[in-house]
C-alpha cells in the first residue's frame, strides 16, 4: 500500500518538478561608467549585461535570473563590476512573479498538466554511402599502385579529402525546436521553445523557464533594449513557455485553417493513427490508415487516451533561428 502511494506521488509530482519555473527578476541600481555588470545568485543562476553602462548614467536594471530553487532567493546576490561606476541590489521584484504566476494559473489545466517534452536525440555527422564508397575505392586503388608510391599517395589523399567533404556536407539536426501545444476544447495554446546548450530567444514575459537537469547552472545574457535574452547552460536542455495567441487560426480534427502541416498524423479516440504527407490550409482531412508511418516518438509522451490527437510539422510557420515548429493539438 505504501509503495503504491509513493509511486502515485512520484507520477503526480514528476512532470511538475521537471517543468518547475526558474524565472526570477532582480532589481539592481547601477551608476556608470561600467563596462560590465554581472550578478550571481546562489550556485546555479547568473546574469550578464552586454554593452555596459555609460558614464554618469543612472538606472534601475531588472535582471532576469534562472534560479534552481527558492533557497537561492535567501542568498544575497553577488555583484561583479568592471569600471569606475557602482551598483547595489534593491531586491526581488515580487510583483512580476505574482503577475506571471497569475497568467500561468489562468492557462487551461489541460495545457498546464501536459508533461514537458524532451528534444529528439541529436546526432552528429554521419558518413554517407558515397563517402564510404569513395574511401574504399581510393584504398583499393592505392593498394594496386603500391609499387608507384607517389601515385598511391596522391590517390589516397584525394579519396580521403573527397570522403571528408561528403561527411561535412551532411546536415546535422538542429539543437532546438518549437512546439505549439493546443487545447482543442478551450481553443487556447502555449508555445514551448526547447534548445540544448543555448536558448537564444527567451523573454521576460515568458510564463515559465525550466531546464533539464532542473538545477543546471544557467547564465542569462541580455543586451539593453533587446526584447529577448539568451539562456546558456552547457549540456542542459532549456525550455521557455509563453502564451500563444491563436487569433483567426482554427485547427480541428476534420478541417485545417491553421496553415500548411507537413507531415501530419491524426489519432482517433479509439487509438487508430492516420497520416497525411501534406495537409494544406483550408482543406478537410483526407488521411488514411494504410501503411501509416509512426509519428515521432518524442511528440507522443503524455498523450491522453480516448480523445482525438493531431501531431504535425508546421511547415508554413516563420522560421526562427533554424528551429522547426511542431503542433500538438489535443481535442475531445
Amino acid at each position: 500500500m505504501l509503495a503504491s502511494a509513493v509511486l502515485l506521488f512520484a507520477l503526480a509530482s514528476g512532470p511538475a518538478a521537471a517543468g518547475a519555473d526558474r524565472f526570477a527578476l532582480l532589481r539592481v541600481d547601477v551608476v556608470g561608467p561600467l563596462e560590465r555588470v554581472s550578478v550571481d545568485a546562489g550556485r546555479s543562476a547568473s546574469f550578464e549585461l552586454e554593452g555596459g553602462v555609460s558614464a554618469g548614467e543612472r538606472w534601475t536594471m531588472e535582471a532576469p535570473l534562472a534560479l534552481s530553487g527558492t533557497a537561492e532567493r535567501a542568498v544575497e546576490p553577488e555583484l561583479r563590476l568592471s569600471g569606475a561606476g557602482n551598483a547595489r541590489v534593491v531586491g526581488w521584484d515580487e510583483s512580476s512573479a505574482a503577475a506571471r504566476s497569475a497568467a500561468w494559473g489562468a492557462t487551461p489545466m489541460a495545457l498546464r498538466s501536459r508533461p514537458p517534452l524532451g528534444l529528439p536525440a541529436r546526432e552528429g555527422p554521419r558518413a554517407p554511402f558515397a563517402a564510404v564508397a569513395l574511401a574504399s575505392s581510393g584504398a583499393l586503388l592505392a593498394l594496386a599502385l603500391r609499387r608507384r608510391l607517389w601515385a598511391a599517395a596522391v590517390v589516397s589523399a584525394c579519396s580521403v579529402a573527397g570522403a571528408g567533404t561528403l561527411v561535412l556536407l551532411q546536415p546535422v539536426p538542429a539543437a532546438g525546436l518549437k512546439v505549439v501545444e493546443v487545447d482543442g476544447r478551450s481553443a487556447r495554446a502555449v508555445l514551448v521553445e526547447l534548445a540544448r546548450d543555448e536558448l537564444p530567444e527567451a523573454r521576460v514575459d515568458d510564463l515559465l523557464w525550466s531546464s533539464v537537469p532542473a538545477s543546471a547552472p544557467v547564465t542569462v545574457r541580455a543586451a539593453r533594449g533587446s526584447p529577448s535574452v539568451r539562456l546558456v547552460s552547457a549540456g542542459a536542455v532549456l525550455r521557455a513557455t509563453r502564451a500563444f495567441p491563436l487569433d483567426a487560426r482554427r485547427l480541428a480534427a476534420e478541417h485545417n485553417e491553421w496553415g500548411l502541416l507537413s507531415p501530419v498524423w491524426r489519432r482517433s479516440p479509439d487509438g487508430d493513427w492516420e497520416f497525411m504527407d501534406t495537409w494544406p490550409a483550408g482543406t478537410a482531412w483526407a488521411g488514411n490508415a494504410q501503411d501509416t508511418p509512426p509519428p515521432p516518438g518524442w511528440l507522443q509522451p503524455g498523450l491522453p487516451l480516448g480523445v482525438t490527437v493531431l501531431l504535425g510539422h508546421w511547415e508554413s510557420a516563420a522560421p526562427s533561428g533554424g528551429a522547426a515548429t511542431w503542433v500538438r493539438w489535443i481535442g475531445e
